[in-house]
């Protein structure tokens, strides 16, 4: 089945020169080139863009706005006016999400990067929807010490595999970002476990100082990683936190295999709960 939407838009024009510019997303990512709208809003003319395509997966497809100006009275704005998809027509006032405001019937974009979002294909969020693409958290078990060692990095991950023989590589522990993917995501400390050579994480901020403050063992080595503040869902897993009471190292798993057997059969591990929820490693998902 050929799916189809169509933004029906308008502007208002800067003095006559340049027109309003925007861009069509599709749950969160941008979809096709750069558009312009050349329409009258205060001449109540408009302007449709149709599109066709495969779009079941879609969640939520939205407008952004990029090129707003102002000044000396006179503004550059741009009106979402209606939806359509497969035949469903919607107002532009009814967006799901946005941040700019009704003007009428419409959704007014009146700053650069406002948008309107319109859900599709029986999603019911009302936020904006964003697309992220996870990278793999690659896990080696320290054969002398018995710590686990773990990096996102792909440059360390090379440089472990040559020149650290007693790092053994046990693949991918978890998936994480290697970059700040905005609010709905959180930094990951790590530290660097002097005695047994292996890593703990915490995403608390009141964690990462007092262990600052009050373990000489532990070296702050900056934001590992970036994961997620909450559960996403089937997109992402918990990853557990263990405590060796042994050695004062921490064990970290996403398998809740791995985490039922340490709980099973090592008792020098305490389960101290989830750490922090990671996404499924190497993918593009939706959140």
């Amino acid at each position: 089945m050929v799916d189809t939407f169509t933004f029906r838009v308008s502007e208002d024009k800067f003095q006559l020169q340049a027109d309003a510019e925007f861009v069509i997303k599709i749950n969160g990512l941008v979809y096709g080139d750069v558009l312009t709208a050349t329409a009258s809003h205060t001449a109540g003319r408009f302007q449709d863009f149709s599109f066709a395509g495969d779009f079941s997966s879609a969640q939520q497809i939205s407008v952004t706005f990029l090129n707003d100006t102002i000044t000396a009275g006179a503004d550059r704005n741009l009106y979402v006016d209606s939806f359509t998809y497969n035949g469903a027509t919607v107002s532009g006032a009814s967006a799901a999400f946005t941040n700019g405001a009704q003007s009428g019937a419409s959704t007014g974009l009146y700053k650069t990067f406002d948008t309107a979002a319109f859900n599709v294909n029986g999603f019911g969020g009302n936020t904006e929807v964003a697309t992220f693409t996870s990278e793999g958290v690659n896990r080696f078990f320290n054969m002398q010490t018995g710590g686990h060692f773990f990096t996102i990095s792909a440059g360390e991950n090379a440089q472990v595999l040559s020149t650290r023989p007693d790092l053994r590589p046990e693949g991918i522990g978890f998936g994480g970002f290697a970059t700040d993917q905005g609010a709905a995501t959180e930094e990951v400390y790590r530290f660097f476990n002097t005695k047994t050579g292996g890593h703990f994480f915490t995403t608390s901020e009141g964690e990462r100082d007092e262990v600052i403050a009050t373990n000489r063992d532990y070296k702050l080595e900056g934001v590992g990683f970036y994961d997620f503040v909450v559960d996403k869902g089937a997109a992402t897993e918990e990853v557990y936190r263990f405590f060796n009471m042994k050695t004062g190292g921490h064990f970290f798993t996403a398998s809740e295999g791995e985490r039922d057997q340490v709980i099973a059969t090592n008792q020098d591990y305490k389960f101290e709960g989830i750490a922090f929820y990671a996404p499924d490693h190497a993918g593009t998902f939706v959140v």
